[in-house]
């Protein structure tokens, strides 16, 4: 899926028990709610029978100490080799979202990179 149109989607988002949220629906069509964000959605350039968008989050930044970036850089990088995904922790108000935190193997990365390597 490279270089496929981009169109804007909205989100809707639904939690888990134990908190957790992800996208219960994604629509074409403008939607409200407290659980919604608006998304840009990259679509495949050619038809196939994959259903699968790639999304572009509104988010574009995370603050974190500058003395522990590189750190929490190559952190992140070992989950991924070791075929982990990291978990944003996203706040939404109004259709807006501000990523709050990043967990790594279910903890926040500033809890991680304040720990020793084992």
């Amino acid at each position: 899926m490279h270089g496929g149109k981009t169109t804007t989607v909205w989100a809707t988002f639904k939690t888990d028990d134990q908190g957790l949220s992800t996208i219960a629906s994604l629509s074409l069509e403008p939607v409200s709610g407290k659980t919604v964000i608006k998304l840009a959605a990259r679509l495949p350039r050619w038809k196939s029978d994959d259903e699968n968008v790639r999304l572009e989050w509104p988010v574009d930044r995370f603050y974190l100490n500058e003395g522990f970036a590189a750190e929490a850089d190559r952190r992140m990088a070992e989950l991924f080799r070791d075929g982990k995904q990291p978990v944003a922790v996203l706040r939404v108000r109004d259709g807006r979202a501000v990523l709050e935190d990043l967990l790594l193997d279910g903890i926040s990365v500033r809890q991680v990179i304040s720990q020793p390597l084992e």
